[in-house]
């Protein structure tokens, strides 16, 4: 009896284990919660450490380009006058379509810091810039995020 109960709590781990981790909705992601006390003007960005997206992307593409990121995503979102809505964007890695302007990595799809630079500066190119109210690139393998909310004034007013 011990043996049989031994086996499926064995099991049991090995499933929990083999199960993808979902990543948090963007809706829910905790830097969100900045936006209600920066306000939302142009000017209102809340990002570490260089300030603003194009910053990030800079720092991404100069600073140690080679450097390997494995596990990593690059995110924007845009708002209308009924709050959040999805937008889909002609922008890829070469294998995840960006939606919500978005794409994922994986730790089976290891990028060099420049790439990924690059790649975000594509969505945020070939996107219209105007409705981008909240974005954030993360490097979950180190636990960096770097964020830039408020983009427009009038983007701000359904989720605020």
């Amino acid at each position: 009896m011990q043996f049989t109960t031994l086996l499926s709590v064995l099991a049991m781990t090995a499933m929990a284990a083999a199960s993808p981790v979902s990543p948090v909705p963007i809706s829910d992601h905790p830097l969100l919660e900045k936006r209600a006390s920066i306000g939302c003007s142009m000017k209102d960005l809340w990002a570490a450490p260089s300030g603003s997206m194009d910053g990030v992307i800079k720092n991404l593409i100069n600073n140690n380009p080679n450097g390997q990121i494995c596990t990593w995503n690059i995110n924007a979102r845009r708002d209308n006058t009924h709050g959040w809505v999805t937008a889909e964007c002609d922008v890829n890695d070469g294998q995840h379509p960006a939606v919500w302007y978005h794409t994922w990595g994986t730790a089976h799809v290891c990028r060099s810091r420049k790439e990924i630079g690059e790649m975000a500066r594509q969505i945020y190119n070939s996107c219209k810039q105007g409705d981008i109210v909240q974005g954030w690139i993360q490097d979950e393998s180190r636990g960096e995020t770097w964020v830039e909310i408020g983009r427009t004034p009038n983007g701000c007013k359904a989720s605020s």
